[in-house]
């Protein structure tokens, strides 16, 4: 199956949780472990969780940096 690739720059300024499965290439519990985790800081809007577009650009610069 051919994934399609998401531009950064067009994503929403705030995501589902789960919508980080297919920008990180993770599964759904993965994605839950790192907003537990606080690896992703995330916001609430009314009762639901909302991970900001930087917070996940930020995460990726920080896996980044991490494997240099």
């Amino acid at each position: 199956m051919k994934q399609k690739r998401i531009s950064l720059k067009k994503l929403p300024m705030t995501l589902h949780v789960e919508a980080l499965m297919p920008i990180l290439g993770i599964g759904r519990t993965t994605a839950y472990q790192l907003v537990k985790t606080g690896k992703i800081s995330t916001i609430k809007v009314g009762k639901k969780t909302r991970v900001p577009r930087e917070a996940v650009l930020d995460y990726m610069k920080n896996q980044k940096a991490k494997r240099r």
